[in-house]
Formats: C-alpha cells, sequence, structure tokens
C-alpha cells in the first residue's frame, strides 16, 4: 500500500488537473519498478509486486520513492509517499489479509513521516 504524504496541500495549490497528472506518474513510477498499480483512494495505491519478496522490499521502496521524488520539478520540494508492505503467503492467505497487514504498515510509516518533516510545500 502506499500513500501520498501531503498531497491534499498539493492539489489545493495546484488544483486537480495538476494533482491528476501527479497521480498518473506516481502510477508510472511504480511500473517502472516492476508492479502494478491499482488506486485505492484519493492518493493511496494498492501495488503488486509478482514475485517481489521481503528480502527485497527495501531496494523496491528506495526505486519507489526515489522515483516518486523525481516527478515533480527541481524548484518544488519532492513528493514523498509513505509506503506499508505485506508478502504472501508469510503475511496471510487472502487477498483481505493482505491489505489489512499492509495497511498496518503504511499505517506506521506515516506515523514516522509525521514525526519528521517531508517539505512538501513547506515554503511558500
Amino acid at each position: 500500500m502506499l500513500d501520498l504524504d501531503n498531497f491534499k496541500l498539493y492539489n489545493d495549490r495546484y488544483g486537480h488537473p495538476a494533482g491528476d497528472r501527479v497521480l498518473r506518474a506516481v502510477g508510472a513510477a511504480i511500473s517502472a519498478v516492476g508492479g502494478s498499480a491499482y488506486r485505492y483512494g484519493g492518493d493511496e495505491f494498492a501495488l503488486i509486486v509478482l514475485g517481489g519478496t521481503s528480502v527485497q522490499e527495501a531496494e523496491i521502496s528506495e526505486r519507489l520513492a526515489a522515483g516518486i521524488a523525481s516527478i515533480l520539478p527541481s524548484t518544488e520540494a519532492p513528493l514523498t509517499a509513505s509506503i506499508g508492505a505485506a508478502w504472501f503467503p508469510a503475511a496471510g492467505p487472502t487477498k483481505d489479509v493482505l491489505v489489512a497487514a499492509a495497511d498496518k504498515e503504511l499505517y506506521r510509516a506515516k506515523a514516522k513521516a509525521k514525526a519528521k518533516p517531508s517539505g512538501l510545500l513547506d515554503a511558500d
């Protein structure tokens, strides 16, 4: 599961058409790491990385974070995302159990992100 950090601020400043372009670019960044993106809600995505393993989690997350950070022009603060991962079959045998496990990890990551400033739109 992936949720863009502070994305509402971007939409509020630049408008929903600009936000929609960013969301499409996030989908492309997900595809670039070998995953499939499914919009889960607002600025949340469910990702499926076939053949991915928990051992590869850090590498996948780093590549994904770099791809997302490169979406906005260098004059803007980088776009960031919180990511929660769950791997089949270790996290559970069904889609619902996997989604719940990944969502739990996502909220853990969001709590860490809130503890440190993201920089997104901090400077006006």
